[in-house]
């Protein structure tokens, strides 16, 4: 049997549990992942992303961003359920990619769900997106009169 040890990319000291990764990213005016800036620090950011960091190593970035992290550190301290685990895993490995973001959306499957009386969080599940994706293209199908 094999066992996986983590060790902080920071502080070098074994990881128990999972690592924790950071994923630096920067967001346009509609929630869309865009480009973080030059081509420097886009690089630092793949870099970044690469490393695993331990909770104490996590706590110190956060306290560099925001003082107050309770709410984020308790989330973290939360046990997942095997079940919970194994579904994020899975989206993971099955996320569509096309040159390095998503593949468009299907919008008249969101149409039709939505028409079945779908709610955006059960829609945006099922197309594995963000549920601000699909809140978008609800918007626009009522502006062009194509829902209500």
């Amino acid at each position: 049997m094999k066992k996986i040890i983590y060790i902080c990319d920071k502080c070098s000291k074994e990881i128990n549990g999972l690592p924790i990764k950071l994923v630096p990213c920067s967001y346009d005016q509609y929630g869309d992942v865009a480009e973080i800036g030059s081509e420097a620090l886009e690089d630092k950011a793949k870099k970044i992303q690469k490393n695993d960091y331990c909770l104490d190593c996590f706590r110190g970035v956060c306290d560099l961003l925001e003082p107050d992290q309770e709410e984020i550190e308790e989330e973290i301290e939360e046990e997942m359920t095997q079940e919970e685990e194994e579904e994020i895993c899975d989206r993971i490995e099955n996320t569509p990619k096309k040159g390095g973001k998503t593949a468009p959306l299907d919008v008249g499957k969101i149409k039709t769900l939505y028409k079945a009386n779908w709610k955006a969080k059960e829609i945006a599940e099922e197309m594995r997106c963000a549920e601000s994706a699909v809140y978008r293209h609800l918007k626009a199908m009522r502006e062009n009169g194509e829902i209500e």
